[in-house]
Parts: C-alpha cells; structure tokens; sequence
C-alpha cells in the first residue's frame, strides 16, 4: 500500500514536470524555466526557494509566485503582464525583463519594514519613474506633485491609486477605469459625508477627468489651453509694447522733448490705496511663487523661477508658513480690492477721469508712429492703460485664486477639466501681472519717470 502511495506520488511529480516543461516550450522560453517551476513546486511552501532567480533574474515569477501564488494570476493580467505589454507594442525580450523585482526587492532582514520598501510612499516615485519618466513629469506638474516637493507627505503618490497589479484602465473593474477614478477622489477629498464622497465620485466619474488626469486631451488638459495660452502671450506682447512707449518717453525726457507731468489722479488717499494693494500682493506673489516653483524642474521658465524664489524660501521658512501668508495675503487684497471698487463707485469724478477714451487711443496711436510728442497733459493715456491692465490682470488673479481654494467644492458639480483651466489661468495670468506690475508700475512710473523729470530740471537747458 505504501509502495503504491510512494508511486502514485512520483506519477505526479513526473505529470508536474511535463506539464510545467510543454507551457515553458509552448511559450518560446528556454525549457530551464520548466525545470524551475518543477523545482519550486516539488519543495514545500514553508521553505524558501534554494535555486537562484536565474540570470537578469528571470525567474522572479515563478520563484516568488510559490509563496505568493495569487499575485502570479494578478500580475499576468494585469498592466504589468506580459499579454498587455506586447499588445502595447513592448517587445517580448522586454516584456520578460519586467519581473516581481523590477518594483519589490526580495526578502531581507529589513525588506519588510514599510519605510524600507521601494514601493512606499516617497519611494514609489523614483521606483515607478525609471520606467514611466513621462508619468513623472505630469505627477510633478500636478497638484499631487508640487504639494509632494513642499515636504507634505499625507497625500498620494504613485501606489495610492496605481497598485501596480491593478487591470488594464479599459477594463470596467479596474481601479483606474474612468467610471471609477470618481471614488478614488473622493476618498481625499469628498468630505467627511458619505453623501459628499458619491457627489464627487458620481461627478467625476467620467472619461473627461481621466483624460484631463492624464493629460490625454489635445493640447494637454483639453482644447481651451491652447486658446488661454495664446491669449497670455499676445497680452504679454502688448505689454512689451507698452514698455517699449514707456522707454522712448523717457528718452525724450532725458533730451528735454517732453514733460510728463508728475500730478493727476494718483494722489492722496487714491494713492495710498493703490500703495496698499501693491504690498499686499507682492506679499501674494512672493509667498505663491516659493509654492508654485518649489520643484525648479520643468520648463525654463520654472527652472529660472525656482532659482528666484529660493531667497523667499529663507524669508517665510516652512512650506506651512509660506501657505498661511499666501493665503492671509490673499484674503486681504480681496477685502482690499473691494474696498477700492467700492471706492470708486463712490467718486464718480474720479473714474471718469481715468477712463480710456477715443482721444487716449488716438494719442497713444499717434506717440507709437513717432508723430509729434503729446504735452504733459495729453500723456496720461498711459497711466489710464496701466491702472485697468493692473486692475484687470488684479481680479482675474483673485477670482482664479478663489476658484483654486474652492476647487474640492467645484470637484462635486463641475468638471474636472474646469479646475485645471482655471489653474492654468491662474498661472498665466500671474506671470502677466507680475511682469506688468513690477516693470511698468513700479520700476517705470515709480521710479524711471520720476527720476527722468527730475533729471531733464535739473540739466544745462533748465538752468540756462
């Protein structure tokens, strides 16, 4: 009878083997893989494996699978399997290179310990990011990405929402399906309420965020950046125009040819008023920059500003410090803008002095072609131009800056997309007014004109 057990066993083991040895033939792989498997799966589970993972470590699959056996018919199924890779376009020399090590280490006396692991939090983006550079690049241009170069650490990274044995998106079960992203949301950001949390997920369960998360959409999150683009370059085109006007007036200043006058309507409390929401929003802007460029990776214009911003990083200290006086900044210029509205509404007299009218076009045309030089009062055009692009470039800032304080709010009723237009809006239009504040409002009338009249007084002509 025992011989009989012993046998049947045997009989078994040889079946294992013949089996493991076709699937190893059928698949185009050395029949060493076969014998592998034979190996593993002849030794019982509590022992670990005592052959080596093969060369490049080929046989990772098959070594950890003994144990893990689960994760063999996740992993093959999954966006990491080899079907999926091939049908991607990854070759199968590739393919087979991508293995159960490629992201987990084997064991060791401190593999276990989840600080140690390379697929927790931190860790998990140099691990996914040697294969998915790209992917890095849109994390890190993200919201997730930028508060994660701020030092904070109670967000998600790569493993929250990628698994990486998780199904292919397309599939309707996959954690990453677009009817799905919705849930994964709103997990962080639904609220306390479940009813909140299904809000969002319903909301945004949609194949527009997946796009827009993955920046699939044309022109990256969707059809409308390009035009927001093109509208903020052209406007910083103007701008240069306008600085140009700026820079032969104060030529012919130097040469005696005109005078700009010094007076008008930036005087007393309307001046005091403009003094205040300039400091405050220099104190907006320098806080927000250390914020938005704290990376200094990206494009050449984050590359130079996160140069620029490191001083401001020295001044308010901690990420949470710079966030308290962005945001404390920004409530006050809304309450401060305000109240110059307001201001305005009530000195009637005052607004119509400083609106643009068909003369200050005219003029404006004319000084640009080089026609005779306006008198000094006929060249407040520009003061006019610089007080509503100010204003302009002031409230769009404002209002995108509420939206992006609100953006869990919007998440539950609007699309996705909508919150990633108004931060790209935000961003364009806060490099536009920075630009146009600190060149023309300050250097050029706050400084350069004042210095230019002064110095045309003073010259020969003048004290002949």
């Amino acid at each position: 009878m025992l011989g009989s057990t012993a046998r049947t066993q045997r009989l078994g083991w040889l079946a294992i083997l013949a089996t493991v040895l076709a699937v190893g033939l059928a698949h185009g792989d050395l029949p060493e893989r076969a014998l592998v498997m034979a190996q593993l799966k002849s030794r019982e589970v509590r022992r670990l494996p005592e052959i080596p993972l093969g060369p490049d470590e080929r046989y990772a699959l098959e070594t950890c699978t003994r144990c893990h056996e689960v994760s063999r018919w996740e992993v093959e199924a999954s966006v990491h399997g080899q079907a999926f890779l091939q049908h991607k376009g990854v070759s199968a020399e590739k393919a087979r290179e991508i293995t159960c090590l490629t992201c987990h280490r084997s064991h060791g006396t401190r593999e276990f310990a989840t600080a140690n692991s390379p697929l927790s939090a931190g860790r998990d983006i140099a691990t996914c990011s040697s294969c998915h550079e790209r992917e890095r690049g849109v994390f890190f241009d993200h919201f997730h990405g930028k508060y994660w170069t701020l030092g904070k650490r109670n967000l998600p990274a790569c493993t929250y929402c990628h698994v990486g044995h998780e199904l292919p998106r397309d599939n309707p079960i996959s954690p990453i399906n677009a009817a799905n992203v919705g849930r994964i949301c709103a997990g962080c950001h639904g609220g306390s309420r479940e009813s909140d949390k299904a809000l969002m997920a319903a909301n945004l369960g949609t194949l527009s965020t997946s796009r827009t998360l993955y920046r699939k959409n044309l022109f990256g999150i969707g059809v409308l950046a390009l035009p927001i683009k093109v509208f903020y370059m052209l406007l910083t085109m103007v701008i240069l125009v306008f600085a140009l006007a700026c820079v032969r007036e104060l030529a012919h200043t130097l040469k005696g040819k005109s005078r700009p006058s010094t007076s008008g309507v930036f005087t007393g409390s309307f001046a005091a008023q403009i003094l205040l929401l300039l400091v405050l929003y220099t104190l907006l802007d320098s806080s927000g920059i250390t914020l938005l460029y704290a990376s200094g990776s990206g494009d050449m214009i984050a590359h130079m500003m996160g140069r620029v911003t490191r001083p401001f990083v020295r001044l308010f200290g901690s990420a949470d410090v710079r966030g308290l006086v962005h945001r404390l900044a920004g409530l006050t210029l809304i309450v401060g803008f305000i109240g110059h509205i307001l201001f305005l509404a009530r000195r009637r007299d005052l607004l119509r002095r400083l609106l643009i009218r068909k003369e200050d076009i005219g003029r404006a045309f004319d000084e640009l072609r080089g026609r005779p030089w306006p008198s000094a009062a006929e060249a407040d055009w520009k003061v006019k131009v610089a007080y509503w692009m100010t204003a302009f470039l002031l409230a769009v800032m404002l209002v995108t800056g509420v939206g992006l304080w609100a953006a869990f709010e919007l998440m539950k009723r609007v699309p996705y997309q909508v919150v990633e237009y108004i931060n790209l809006i935000h961003e364009w239009n806060g490099r536009a007014l920075s630009l146009f504040l600190y060149g023309i409002v300050v250097f050029f009338f706050g400084i350069a004109r004042p210095v230019a009249i002064r110095l045309s007084r003073d010259g020969p002509g003048e004290r002949s």
